[in-house]
């Protein structure tokens, strides 16, 4: 693994996912991914915003395609492009959607189920489960998200979110928030969500 750093004052382009030893996030510096994708930083599996400092061990950017969601308020619509730990789009498992770095080595995810999950988020806008459209079977999860959330309605930065033509199932799920509109558990548009 290498060091980086990114400099004051400049923006970076991050189109990749990288791995690195250390990692010196400059007062200033401000780091993006292309458009309708996400970079997310962790540390030691741990979701942290993209704040000025030194992270130094297993820390990881994991540039992933964004979840799209539109939604039309006050007469105006609002795009928002969320990321999870785990996503899945009619009843498929998304990889490219899902900040695998973010999840624990040995939970078992395939197609229409995730098992074992812990998810720990200490930034804002960071969602642990979304679900659009198709079946999927949420077992044994654990999540610690602590910081702010996008919005309740589209399910950016909530612990599980049922879209969609969906039917989701939760079964023994623990799901601690801290932060304004940080909601543990939705259901929006046609969604059958059983908790």
């Amino acid at each position: 693994m290498s060091e980086k750093i990114f400099a004051a004052g400049q923006e970076s382009v991050v189109s990749q996912s990288q791995a690195y030893s250390k990692l010196v996030i400059e007062p200033g510096a401000c780091i993006i991914a292309p458009e309708n994708q996400r970079v997310i930083l962790t540390v030691a599996g741990i979701q942290r915003d993209l704040d000025a400092g030194t992270y130094e061990g297993d820390v990881k950017l994991s540039v992933i395609d964004g979840v799209i969601v539109d939604y039309e308020t006050h007469g105006s619509v609002d795009h928002y492009c969320m990321a999870n730990a785990v996503s899945f789009e009619n009843g498929k498992y998304m990889p490219n959607q899902s900040v695998t770095a973010a999840t624990n080595p040995d939970v078992q995810i395939g197609d229409g189920y995730v098992k074992n999950l812990k998810v720990v988020s200490h930034g804002d806008n960071f969602g642990g489960v979304v679900v659009r459209d198709g079946e999927a079977l949420i077992e044994d999860v654990e999540m610690e998200l602590i910081g702010n959330g996008g919005c309740d309605f589209t399910g950016e930065g909530v612990g599980i979110t049922a879209m969609g033509k969906s039917k989701v199932i939760v079964n023994r799920a623990k799901i601690h928030t801290v932060g304004s509109i940080r909601a543990a558990v939705i259901g929006r548009e046609d969604a059958e969500l059983e908790v």
